[in-house]
Formats: structure tokens, C-alpha cells, sequence
């Protein structure tokens, strides 16, 4: 919450809700058109506070709604809470802060995607410390854009900033939505070690992401909107680079007999696809494969499967971060279905996410 009072301050005081764009119209719309009579909200954690404003707005249209707000931590429009929807009878479900996955399989009820566009401008001080690296920037082959869902509508403000200082911008993507990226989602990125790239996001989630498809020689810059801070994320990259590489690196030079393949159950995260890809290599190699489906696994429930499983291995194909942010400590290798990959064909040049 302090983050977004200074973000609110850095905005001619406005209040913090006042600063996101919760797509008003068009849950009026959607209400009007679909009639629900039970309603799930699912937030972000980072938009959690702006819970009533949405509650209160949606009972100012119909006072006889059902509101229901999903707890779930809501990482991306890949893991819609529908689970969620179904207990409590749901028959329809808006979700703020990501755009709608094109990947993901159709739901079962009306779905509404509210990105909540940041209404705010390039924070000061990032900005005063990015143009002090304008020779850096000037010197290479190009600058890099990219933002995420909440922070798109700054990338033009940072292309028309940088190009009247001479930087020669690519913003990838067409139309309002240019520079956009998801965490496992890279391919409209150009990769270039000439490049120069510039995250708008909060957090270093999105920049990690980048970083990962690009490469241990990536000059990566994250401008974190909430706080106020520019930071080179070239370390960072290479320290997580490296770690990835070793545990790959394990893998080729260890004998596998047993492999566990996470299978998502999110409308998003469910790739039947990639899922019997992998197993078909693994069993080319004689080795026994056991699917786990999961809606969610965290460090607990990995070291309770782990008991009964007793795999060398585990590899997650629901969602490719899993296995980087949240389950890196694990005893045991657990990797992303390119990790798994890489191993298989014993490269070490890094793969992401498939």
C-alpha cells in the first residue's frame, strides 16, 4: 500500500484508486448484457485495495448481485478463478489486471478482462536516472519497450521521450497495445545483443521474464512505477541465468529414471500438448513418467508429492515462472518444460519458456 501512496503522491495527490482505470463502462455493459445474478471479482493482489471501489460500482447498478471477491493471487488471465466461480454458483466473473489469454480455453461462463491501465505518467526519478544513461542508449542498435498490462499506455510517453533525445524505438505490437508482454510470453520481442530494453512494470516479474527469453548478455532496465526506481537488471539476469543453467547442467550429466509433469488445471495452463510432447521424449528414453494434475503447487505440497513420488525430477507445465520465483529451493531439479528440453538434447543454450 505505501508503494501506491507514493505513487499517488508522485500524481498531483490523487488517491491511489483514483490512479487505475477499473473499466467502469464496460462492467456496466457486461452487467447489463448478462444479468448475472451471482458475480465473482477476481484482483491481483498488487489492485486488492481498490475491492470495495469495484463492489460498491457494481452494487450501484443492481443492489440484488451476489459480489464475490476471488482471494486468489490471480498471476495472470492464464489462471482464471473459475474454480472459484463454481462453489459459490457464479455465473459470471470479471477479472482485473490482465488482458484476455489467446492460448487459453474457453471458459464456461461470460468473462470480462479490465487490464486497470495506470492513469499516472512516468515516475520522475526513474526517468531523470534513465536519461543520465542516454549515451548508453544512443550507442546501441536500438531501445527496447516493453511494459505490462497496468503500464501499456506508457510506452508511447517513453518512445516520444526517447526519440526526441535521438534513441532510435522499437515498440513491438500494434495498436494500444504496443510493447505488451506476459510473464511466459516473449515471442514479439526482437532479440538483438545490440538492444537496449526498457520495462515499464511494478516489480521485477515482468523484467525477469525478458531477461530469461534474451539471454545472459541482455542490458535489461526495469522502470518500477510504484516505487519510483530504475533499476539495471543485468546482475540479477545473469545470477538467475547461471543458477538455471547449472540445474540443467545436473540433469544432463545425471542418470533420470523417474520424472514427474505437473499438468495445470487453469483454462490457460492446461497444455495437453506440450504435456504428451515431453512425455513422448521422456519415454523414448526409457524413463517412467507420473502426471500430477495441480491447480496450484507451492514448496509445501511439492515436498508432500515428493514423499510419495519420488521423482528425479519434476517438470512444471502449467506455468513456466513456478519453477524459477517459487520452487528454486527444492531439493530436487524442478524445471520448465524448455529446462526439460535442453536437458533431454544436452544444450545449454537456454530455452524459454517452451
Amino acid at each position: 500500500m505505501e508503494a501506491s501512496k507514493a505513487s499517488a503522491m508522485a500524481v498531483g495527490g490523487l488517491k491511489p484508486e483514483d490512479l487505475y482505470d477499473l473499466g467502469f463502462n464496460e462492467v456496466r455493459e457486461f452487467i447489463e448484457g448478462n444479468k448475472p445474478r451471482r458475480l465473482l471479482i477476481q484482483l491481483p493482489n498488487g489492485l486488492k485495495f481498490l475491492a470495495l471501489n469495484v463492489i460498491s460500482f457494481i452494487k450501484s447498478i443492481s443492489s440484488s448481485i451476489e459480489v464475490y471477491l476471488s482471494s486468489d493471487p490471480s498471476y495472470g488471465a492464464c489462471a482464471l478463478a473459475l474454480d472459484d466461480a463454481m462453489i459459490v454458483g457464479a455465473d459470471a466473473l470479471i477479472h482485473f489486471g490482465h488482458i484476455e489469454y489467446p492460448l487459453a480455453t474457453k471458459p464456461t461462463i461470460p468473462v470480462l478482462y479490465i487490464p486497470a491501465y495506470y492513469l499516472g505518467g512516468l515516475p520522475e526519478k526513474s526517468m531523470e536516472r534513465l536519461l543520465n544513461e542516454i549515451q548508453l542508449l544512443k550507442s546501441s542498435a536500438g531501445v527496447v519497450i516493453a511494459a505490462s498490462a497496468q503500464y501499456v499506455k506508457l510506452v508511447k510517453e517513453l518512445k516520444k521521450t526517447l526519440e526526441d533525445l535521438g534513441c532510435e524505438v522499437i515498440t513491438p505490437g500494434s495498436g494500444s497495445h504496443q510493447g505488451l508482454v506476459t510473464g511466459c510470453n516473449y515471442s514479439s520481442i526482437p532479440v538483438g545483443s545490440n538492444y537496449t530494453y526498457i520495462v515499464i512494470s511494478s516489480g521485477y516479474f515482468h523484467a525477469t521474464g525478458l531477461c530469461l527469453h534474451l539471454g545472459m548478455r541482455a542490458k535489461v532496465f526495469l522502470i518500477d512505477v510504484t516505487r519510483d526506481e530504475l533499476i539495471d537488471m543485468s546482475r540479477e539476469c545473469r545470477k538467475i541465468l547461471a543458477k538455471r543453467l547449472y540445474l540443467v547442467s545436473q540433469l544432463i550429466n545425471s542418470p533420470i529414471k523417474r520424472v514427474a509433469l505437473i499438468i495445470g488445471q487453469a483454462p490457460g495452463q492446461y497444455r495437453p500438448a506440450l504435456v504428451k510432447a515431453i512425455e513422448d521424449k521422456l519415454n523414448e528414453r526409457g524413463i517412467d513418467v507420473i502426471k500430477v494434475v495441480a491447480r496450484y503447487i507451492s514448496l509445501n505440497e511439492l515436498i508432500a508429492l515428493d514423499q510419495g513420488v519420488k521423482a528425479d525430477a519434476y517438470v512444471i507445465t502449467s506455468c513456466p515462472r513456478l519453477p524459477i520465483d517459487d520452487l528454486a529451493s527444492f531439493h530436487k531439479p524442478v524445471i520448465t518444460p524448455g529446462e526439460a528440453l535442453m536437458a533431454l538434447s544436452g544444450s545449454l543454450k537456454y530455452l524459454y519458456p517452451w
